[in-house]
């Protein structure tokens, strides 16, 4: 009778084995399909980040140029309206 179920014990293990091996073969196959999409993003991200200084500058040049702008406008004298003894002529 303990010849039976070591002999079924053992064709348990043996399933249950194959199985893990195979859910670790694929989880390793997507650990590595993961890892590489991160790899692929932070490589993204790092040379974003390094064209930041670019885009502030960017920026900061086009603000400077509406604040010129805004401040040549505001400083401009308004022409006069025409007036009825103007409109008559």
């Amino acid at each position: 009778m303990h010849l039976t179920l070591a002999f079924s014990a053992q064709d348990f293990v043996k399933d249950v084995g194959s199985y893990a091996g195979f859910a670790a073969v694929v989880a390793l196959a997507l650990f590595a399909l993961l890892l590489f999409a991160q790899a692929r993003e932070i490589k993204r991200l790092r040379e974003w980040g390094g064209q930041a200084h670019d885009r502030i500058g960017e920026l900061e040049r086009s603000v400077a140029a509406a604040l010129d702008m805004g401040r040549r406008a505001m400083a401009r004298p308004a022409a006069p309206a025409p007036g009825p003894a103007q409109q008559a002529r």
